[in-house]
């Protein structure tokens, strides 16, 4: 068994590069799969009904429901095709046009929203009801209840997801969803791999909150119709780049850690 020694902020930069190196690839996948939801989402975001009411329409609910599955789609499409050209020698170079959804690409998107999910509900729910549970019983509230209600929700939640987040991988290159091979894998570097996932993870957040800020200008300014296009279409671009940060990092932890079990197994 090989010594691995997961650094975090060596993985990290190492992702950071390796997507940046590949934007082209990316920008090739990604161009017109996003530029077909751009559009979906120019013609069927919800608007105020003719009557003048400031409420949702009937509809909105069911358009909003379309946007976001669509959305999901794409980014799993992308997502899966950025780990089979880092992992399993896809040429992004050979495709003018590229879509392909099937029944990977509809298992890693499920996937992934349940590990977001762990996410969501460890930031909040867990980590709300251990603040509630600790001022009543306790008495303790403040800073200190929230950094320790933080910590009983949180950590072990981003802990859960790094352990299991090589399953994303696997599928994607046609290994299966096999939780059980990713805790396996991971057995040890828990701790390494969330570390460098929120390192990853935190550009992406500050540029969604920069791309929300420009686009509300955008809107504000009332350009017209077709400037909040390509406004959404450039914003969906960005997220996706940022996400290929994250499917990296996967991908280096996949090759380095699955060589490795690779290694320990008796040669045929």
């Amino acid at each position: 068994m090989r010594d691995i020694r997961i650094h975090p902020l060596h993985f990290a930069f190492g992702a950071f590069r390796k997507t940046w190196a590949g934007i082209d690839s990316i920008l090739r996948l990604s161009w017109f799969p996003v530029l077909l939801v751009a559009v979906a989402v120019h013609l069927l975001t919800p608007g105020t009904p003719v009557t003048g009411d400031t409420g949702m329409p009937p509809d909105g609910v069911l358009r909003l429901a379309v946007l976001a599955v669509a959305g999901l789609m794409v980014q799993a499409m992308i997502a899966v095709a950025w780990h089979r050209t880092m992992l399993a020698g896809f040429d992004p170079s050979r495709v003018r046009i590229y879509v392909r959804f099937g029944f990977r690409e509809f298992l890693y998107g499920i996937i992934a929203v349940f590990l977001a999910i762990i996410v969501f509900m460890g930031l909040y729910v867990v980590t709300g009801m251990v603040a509630a549970l600790l001022a009543a019983t306790f008495g303790v509230s403040g800073p200190l209840g929230q950094v320790v209600a933080f910590l009983i929700g949180m950590v072990p939640a981003i802990l859960i997801v790094a352990r299991s987040s090589l399953v994303l991988p696997s599928i994607a290159v046609g290994q299966g969803a096999d939780l059980i091979r990713s805790w396996q894998v991971t057995r040890g570097y828990g701790a390494q791999i969330s570390a460098t996932l929120i390192l990853v993870c935190l550009p992406l957040v500050v540029v969604s909150i920069v791309l929300i800020h420009l686009s509300g200008m955008f809107v504000e300014r009332g350009l017209g119709g077709f400037v909040g296009l390509v406004v959404n279409y450039v914003n969906m671009i960005v997220n996706i780049v940022m996400m290929c940060f994250v499917v990296t990092a996967l991908n280096l932890f996949f090759a380095e850690l699955h060589r490795d079990k690779a290694d320990e197994e008796p040669q045929a």
